[in-house]
């Protein structure tokens, strides 16, 4: 079993609602963290903010060092749910979805990849929403994330390619869908560059969140 060594609040602030934290390691400094997360009016948000913090010291300190604000109102998307991940250049990227309603249902959806050192923000090929870690399989590069379908309003789920370190993601391929499931939040990994292994949960199984 794991043991707990010790609890610090990184961002707290009882008006906003805080959700959807990732965190990552340094390339080159393992002392080094950084950890993104949104900041939000609720859960499904007319205000966004993505936020960046960074450590050197193993997480024992923390110092904002990018945020970025989208509102319903003035931009016409809010953010969902950022992922931070490096790519072949050697460059710290996140990987977030925006929604252009408050209702998931009625949304679109984007994901989008953001070079946090440039503030340069670019949308790219993968269609749905939550986006996972980017994972290098065998040379190319693979994002699971997932989508909603049309018919019956059900979810399931994506896994997307780039042959060209993430320049481009033209290949997409589904993961899992059943007309009786909601497959949700896919998480791949890559087991001793043989397969990749999903791991995701339905919605349908268990108490639903209200």
């Amino acid at each position: 079993m794991f043991r707990l060594e010790y609890i610090k609040t990184i961002a707290q602030d009882k008006n906003k609602y805080l959700s959807f934290p990732d965190i990552i390691v340094d390339k080159d400094d393992k002392n080094t963290f950084y950890l993104t997360y949104r900041e939000a009016d609720r859960h499904h948000p007319s205000t966004s903010k993505l936020i960046v913090k960074k450590s050197t010291n193993q997480g024992k300190n923390w110092k904002q060092i990018y945020d970025h604000s989208l509102n319903m109102y003035h931009d016409q998307w809010v953010w969902n749910c950022p992922r931070l991940s490096y790519l072949p250049n050697g460059k710290l990227y996140i990987f977030c979805d925006v929604k252009n309603n408050t209702s998931e249902k009625r949304a679109d959806f984007q994901i989008l990849m953001i070079d946090i050192e440039k503030n340069d923000i670019n949308p790219t090929e993968m269609a749905g929403m939550v986006p996972d870690h980017i994972i290098k399989f065998k040379g190319d590069l693979f994002c699971a994330n997932h989508r909603l379908s049309n018919d019956k309003n059900s979810i399931y789920q994506l896994v997307n390619r780039s042959k060209n370190g993430g320049k481009t993601w033209d290949d997409r391929n589904i993961i899992a869908r059943h007309p009786n499931c909601d497959f949700c939040e896919a998480s791949i990994v890559n087991y001793q560059n043989k397969y990749l292994i999903a791991y995701l949960r339905d919605n349908k199984v268990g108490k639903k969140p209200q």
